[in-house]
């Protein structure tokens, strides 16, 4: 949800095995949705490849999973 922009980079993107998957980005959403699931139980699996703001503490986000914080303060640097 929100607004957003993709961005990209032609660096390398080390520590995956799927670097493509990682070299584009979305900046300026607030909140990914998954509605409409089945009833169940599910893993949730976050990657993520920083590819603007590199240095630490200048994106920290928490991370919800139906409405309960799940990762506070995550700086994925």
């Amino acid at each position: 949800m929100g607004t957003s922009t993709v961005v990209s980079t032609n660096r390398a993107i080390t520590g995956t095995d799927d670097p493509a998957r990682l070299a584009n980005a979305r900046q300026g959403m607030f909140e990914y949705r998954c509605d409409g699931l089945a009833n169940g139980t599910y893993t949730v699996q976050l990657d993520f490849a920083e590819l603007t703001n590199t240095k630490p503490n200048k994106r920290i986000f928490d991370v919800m999973i139906e409405g309960v914080e799940v990762i506070p303060n995550l700086d994925i640097n």
